[in-house]
């Protein structure tokens, strides 16, 4: 089932335990490692709910009832809040319950989220995927508010979101994890049989996870007045439903922060990395955060994926990072065994016999100088699959595009969308039949593999020798990043550096990046594009008529340009702005997108809106009149 690490995940996000001096409810939270003195949990809910007085009214005949439930609603903000891989627009505004892992946590809980929907507190996407997806839900816009802090006592659901070991043994069998004789690279490998690759890897890096406790400082106050600004601004320009949701997620993770824990902070059993509230965390409010009152700064590997998958198009260094292992580890089916005539044996073949190919040339270099995002922006353009794309947002598009290579599947490629896939494979083949070959049974083998060396070279090398060699450094590491203090900054780059070098044979540039106001992003610049006119806004495929507030009216752009005698094709919006109806902003953002409905239905209902990014315009002030003049010459299409 989908988003079932991101279930487990947000276990330890947002949990809370009784400390001797009684702290307050947002104090310190639950260690696993002590799970049996914990005495109580925080979940946090919408705030205008009562359960006991829901409870009292509505009862339901199930055994510690209240804290499961408050447990599920909790779930709801907590596992977005927890991964950055969980995209609102793409659920639109779901969360995925997976529901082997609820049943493993709340026996009766398919009775409870009934009890919930049939109370209007939760409403579920109604799709469902027989081991594929899981059943997705959100709050009902009533109560889809500000989330308040709850707490619960029930000793067995603590014990279960607390005890490492009791849900080590609720994993599914068949599903691929490292396990700890997959530490395969250091021989000092602790001799305890029930611990897991994660408790072992959390033990070696104790030289990280000791700086998550320290005085790290964050500024609260400041940090939840630009989430609200940021909330503003998204209900402005978005939908309320999407920006109260994004603002309690964001919160989350921000108290999470403000009271870390080196439990709040686990190691994955799915690649190796090392996840804490500080990789959950919106990269803006990394201006808030300081240590003694200086700021941070990171060290970032540029291009780090493709950077890394150079180990996959040299022979010499796919053998000296071990890569055969990693892949026996992520795809055991196919790699699992090493004899001649196996697939593993074939692939260390291919890669010898092609590694010197032109196209795999130019590809290390291009990812070497760091230009092959650019390099594939322009072969895009050029091939016409971005046509529409603005040189500012090229680089951007292209960084997308390309990582298709390393995340689809391989049957990806005849889908009709994936033109930006097939022109990279016209032009790197080796490159994408390599990738092709890795990913073959398994998809995820080669984003598994590359992440798991990532992991080696970020946190068990370069912060093991930052550690060595400077004690007293503070390290933050954020999957291929690594945060400290000015002052170690130095020292921090030059060992990175070096480990990228033994990896890949190549030098390469570290990216610095303070942790200042330059980061604040997402208030200093627009979001969506406004036409110069009063209560009218536009963007690529529609015209949103804010005249009468209490009403949706969005008009299709495919009609409005069948109206001025232009074709209805996906150079539309060309005539257009031939005609002087519209100019270009160039910038990119979330808005509806009524393309995908019927173009005849006016008014679109909002909860039929779905979001992507596209590229959004002004309208100028001939296109405001020939808009006005539509809906005043057609009135009853336009109601």
């Amino acid at each position: 089932m989908t988003n079932k690490n991101n279930t487990q995940s947000s276990i330890n996000s947002l949990c809370d335990s009784k400390s001797r001096t009684s702290p307050e409810i947002d104090g310190e939270r639950i260690s696993n490692q002590i799970a049996d003195r914990t005495q109580f949990l925080i979940f946090q809910i919408p705030a205008n709910i009562d359960i006991d007085v829901l409870l009292v009214n509505h009862p339901i005949n199930i055994p510690n009832a209240k804290d499961y439930l408050l447990y599920l609603m909790h779930l709801i903000h907590s596992i977005p809040a927890s991964s950055k891989n969980i995209s609102i627009i793409d659920t639109n505004g779901h969360t995925i319950l997976n529901s082997t892992y609820l049943q493993n946590i709340v026996d009766n809980y398919r009775p409870l989220l009934d009890w919930l929907i049939d109370l209007h507190i939760l409403q579920t996407d109604g799709s469902y995927i027989a081991k594929k997806k899981s059943m997705g839900y959100k709050f009902t816009p009533q109560y889809q508010v500000e989330l308040k802090k709850v707490r619960i006592t029930n000793k067995i659901l603590v014990k279960k979101l607390t005890v490492r070991k009791w849900r080590k043994h609720n994993v599914k069998r068949d599903k691929i994890q490292l396990q700890p004789e997959h530490l395969f690279l250091y021989s000092d490998i602790p001799n305890n049989n029930y611990a897991d690759y994660s408790t072992l890897a959390k033990q070696k890096l104790h030289f990280i996870f000791q700086w998550l406790n320290s005085d790290i400082s964050v500024n609260y106050d400041a940090a939840i007045q630009y989430l609200y600004a940021l909330k503003s601004l998204e209900e402005k320009h978005l939908n309320k439903e999407y920006a109260i949701h994004n603002f309690n997620c964001r919160k989350l993770t921000l108290d999470n922060l403000k009271n870390i824990t080196e439990n709040l902070c686990h190691v994955d059993s799915t690649s190796g990395r090392l996840h804490s509230p500080f990789t959950y965390l919106l990269s803006d409010m990394r201006a808030f955060i300081s240590r003694e009152g200086a700021i941070l700064v990171s060290a970032d590997i540029k291009n780090s994926q493709p950077l890394l998958s150079l180990v996959f198009l040299d022979y010499e260094l796919f053998q000296k990072n071990e890569m055969q292992k990693r892949l026996a580890v992520f795809n055991p089916k196919n790699f699992g065994v090493e004899d001649s005539g196996s697939l593993c044996s074939m692939l260390g073949d291919f890669i010898q016999q092609n590694e010197i190919n032109h196209d795999t040339i130019l590809y290390r270099e291009l990812v070497i100088s760091g230009e092959i995002y650019e390099y594939f922006g322009n072969l895009l353009k050029e091939k016409g699959a971005a046509i529409d794309i603005p040189d500012s947002e090229l680089r951007a598009y292209a960084k997308k595009q390309l990582f298709t290579a390393f995340f689809s599947r391989n049957n990806a490629i005849f889908k009709k969308d994936a033109v930006p896939l097939r022109i990279f494979k016209e032009h790197f083949p080796t490159v994408f039949e390599i990738f092709s070959y890795i990913k073959t049974g398994t998809h995820n083998a080669l984003a598994c593999s590359l992440q798991n060396l990532e992991a080696e070279i970020v946190l068990h090398k370069s912060c093991r020798d930052i550690h060595e060699r400077a004690p007293n450094a503070l390290m933050i590491t954020i999957h291929d990043s690594i945060a400290t203090t000015s002052d170690n900054f130095g020292l921090t780059e030059e060992i990175l550096k070096g480990h990228l070098f033994n990896a890949i044979n190549a030098d390469v540039n570290i990216k610095r990046e303070d942790w200042n106001e330059s980061l604040l992003k997402r208030i200093n610049s627009p979001r969506i594009s406004l036409i110069q006119a009063p209560n009218i806004s536009g963007s690529l495929y529609g015209f949103h008529d804010e005249t009468y507030p209490t009403e949706n009216k969005l008009y299709s752009f495919k009609y409005i340009a069948k109206r001025a005698g232009i074709k209805s094709n996906k150079k539309l919006y060309h005539g257009l702005r031939n005609l002087g109806y519209i100019q270009h902003d160039e910038f990119r953002c979330n808005i509806p997108n009524p393309a995908m409905l019927d173009e005849k239905q006016f008014p679109i209902i909002e909860k039929k809106w779905r979001f992507r990014t596209i590229r959004t315009l002004k309208a100028t002030s001939n296109g405001v009149k020939f808009i006005l003049n539509l809906i005043n010459t057609n009135p009853n299409e336009f109601q």
